[in-house]
């Protein structure tokens, strides 16, 4: 136990003086995801990140719920790939770092009764949702227009 002390303290050591980290560097550790039965696309979405790069992440621990992964994060078992809301579920209890070269995004899907039988704010929040959605797209298709035209260019 003393060994993967040593080792998470040295990992931390590495990443608090990072501004991000490559994926490289991430799948060199023991990787905590979600339980792999109950949390399908997690898995899917690591492999869209990992893939083009030909890695295999090695997972370590498997957990059932956000609460869980950050506890395991907490006790340096390993590192975890973790949407940017975490930061707000876990606090300062936890150290965080963007990836390097990674245009990987989150999505967010909305689902309500077809009446509309909803609040004011879960009106406005559905809302504030489709105006994100509509510029996040209109980013994405600025950068794979770009990303095409300095292809054929």
């Amino acid at each position: 136990m003393a060994a993967s002390r040593q080792r998470a303290a040295d990992l931390l050591l590495l990443v608090a003086r990072l501004k991000s980290i490559t994926l490289e560097k991430v799948a060199a550790e023991p990787l905590i995801g979600f339980r792999r039965k109950d949390y399908r696309e997690y898995y899917l979405g690591l492999d869209r990140i990992f893939g083009p790069l030909g890695i295999k992440p090695r997972i370590a621990v498997e957990c059932d719920s956000a609460s869980s992964l950050i506890t395991e994060v907490e006790t340096g078992r390993g590192v975890a790939l973790a949407s940017p809301v975490f930061k707000h579920v876990s606090g300062k209890r936890l150290l965080y770092r963007s990836l390097a070269g990674i245009n990987e995004s989150v999505w967010v899907g909305i689902a309500r009764a077809k009446n509309g039988d909803l609040t004011p704010a879960g009106e406005k929040f559905c809302e504030m949702l489709r105006k994100a959605s509509k510029v996040a797209n209109s980013r994405t298709t600025k950068t794979v227009e770009q990303n095409t035209y300095r292809e054929r260019g």
